[in-house]
C-alpha cells in the first residue's frame, strides 16, 4: 500500500480553525460618584431611558453615543463616548452639587 510520509501534507485534508466571528456590539459601564461615593443617577442613552447607574450597558452599537446623567441634588451632565466593536467601555461621571 502507498501511504504518504509524516513529512508529506495533502492539502486536502488539512482543517483551517473555525474563525471567532467578530464582535459586532459594544458595552459600557457607567458609575456616577460624588466626592468618591456611588451616587444613582438616572440615564439617557441617545435620547432613550436607560438602566440607573451604576449599571453595565451592553448590546450598544459601535459609534459615537451621548449619556446623559441626572440625580436629584446634583448637576445634570452629557457625555459623548465613541466605541470600537467589541469594546467595553468605561464612563465614570463625577457629579456636581447644584
Amino acid at each position: 500500500k502507498d501511504r504518504a510520509s509524516p513529512m508529506e501534507s495533502d492539502s486536502s485534508t488539512r482543517r483551517t480553525p473555525p474563525r471567532r466571528p467578530q464582535p459586532v456590539t459594544a458595552s459600557l459601564s457607567v458609575v456616577s460618584l460624588f466626592e468618591g461615593r456611588s451616587v444613582e443617577a438616572s440615564l439617557r442613552l441617545d435620547d432613550l431611558p436607560a438602566p440607573s447607574t451604576p449599571t453595565l450597558l451592553t448590546g450598544l452599537k459601535p459609534g459615537a453615543h451621548t449619556i446623559q446623567v441626572k440625580a436629584a441634588g446634583y448637576r445634570s451632565s452629557a457625555h459623548r463616548v465613541t466605541l470600537k466593536p467589541g469594546e467595553r467601555g468605561r464612563l465614570v461621571v463625577g457629579l456636581k452639587r447644584e
